[in-house]
């Protein structure tokens, strides 16, 4: 498989705190890799490199490459909205903006310059389609996203970052209607790579193509998904998914 993204000796540093050591991880083109392991192992941090969110957070900074389609991210001269169109994210808790479903999904494509409405209009209802969402919101396309349920506003997130057409999808703890949210993923890889942070080990399982296991900021072990869960290389992974501490 073609690797989409790669990061490649990352240390993330929150003041005097080393909140990352040294994680190198490739992520192959139109799969999902999940990332796993205990609160606070550094998960999210991780996955927050690989569009610059840490740029947003005072006292964090960041050292390693992270390639994407033959550049660093991380040089000075990156265009950092340019990497989260590439690299979009979808947060945890929904959040939408206080506009109409349709102008939410539409929000990135204005800001980019895009003027023709017709055109708008098609990729926000492809965008709604892909999300699995399009068939609840259809015809009521005016009405404000806040009114959505929690899982729809978490849907409603997805299409406005697949709006732009992103190369990569990250996603940190996607709550909703788990089973929506697993088929919705399965549809996502084959036009994205995605990459989902989870506590559910379950759902990594079942979802994820690679899996790669985080502790105390380091990456224990990483590798195909049923490999991961039947037959892990190190006591650490072991005794993680048999719940022996979590």
């Amino acid at each position: 498989m073609a690797t989409a993204l790669s990061a490649q000796k990352i240390n993330v540093y929150y003041g005097a705190s080393h909140a990352l050591q040294d994680v190198s991880l490739d992520f192959e083109a139109g799969g999902v890799t999940a990332l796993i392991g205990p609160s606070g192992c550094g998960k999210s941090t991780f996955l927050r490199c690989l569009n610059r969110m840490n740029d947003l957070i005072p006292g964090c900074r960041v050292e390693g490459r992270i390639m994407l389609d033959g550049e660093d991210v991380n040089q000075p001269r990156t265009n950092v909205v340019r990497l989260r169109q590439k690299v979009g994210m979808v947060f945890q808790k929904p959040n939408p903006f206080p506009k109409s479903i349709f102008e939410n999904v539409a929000y990135g494509l204005r800001v980019n310059g895009v003027k023709d409405e017709n055109l708008i209009t098609e990729k926000v209802e492809l965008a709604l389609r892909r999300a699995a969402l399009w068939n609840e919101v259809e015809d009521r396309l005016s009405s404000s996203a806040l009114g959505l349920s929690g899982g729809q506003q978490q849907r409603l997130c997805i299409a406005r970052a697949l709006a732009v057409k992103p190369e990569v999808l990250l996603m940190d703890e996607p709550t909703g209607s788990t089973m929506k949210v697993e088929e919705l993923m399965s549809e996502l890889k084959k036009n994205y790579t995605v990459v989902i942070v989870t506590h559910n080990m379950q759902q990594a399982a079942r979802i994820s193509d690679r899996t790669a296991f985080f502790l105390l900021g380091e990456l224990v072990e990483a590798g195909p998904t049923a490999q991961i869960f039947s037959t892990p290389q190190d006591k650490r992974t072991e005794d993680y998914i048999s719940g022996r501490f979590g």
